[in-house]
């Protein structure tokens, strides 16, 4: 059996959208961790120095996420994904430039 080399592995999925996001991502992050990856994590995001209005600090986290998920191996969706705004950004940007994609829901195992 072909050993996995460790990879950083992008955290995504719905945020704003989900009241559990905070648990949700935590337990991505451990599974990563313990199949020796490193898991890149968007909660991680340190907040703008400045007050920002709603549109423009959605804007301001997307550009710090998409920072991070150009450092990724692969990207990791959280089931929900696809009713989040930014997730979808973050998984149509991945297909495009060829990030390996896997899904919470079908390729845990694989991860």
């Amino acid at each position: 059996m072909k050993k996995r080399l460790p990879a950083n592995v992008y955290v995504s999925g719905p945020i704003s959208e989900s009241p559990d996001h905070i648990k949700l991502f935590n337990e991505a992050v451990d599974f990563l961790k313990d199949r020796g990856h490193k898991p890149l994590d968007p909660l991680s995001i340190k907040p703008s120095r400045e007050f920002l209005p709603p549109r423009k600090e959605w804007v301001y986290y997307m550009k710090e996420s998409v920072k991070m998920l150009m450092n990724a191996d692969a990207i990791y969706m959280l089931d929900g994904w696809e009713g989040s705004q930014g997730a979808t950004v973050e998984h149509d940007l991945a297909e495009k430039l060829d990030i390996p994609i896997y899904y919470a829901s079908e390729d845990h195992k694989y991860v």
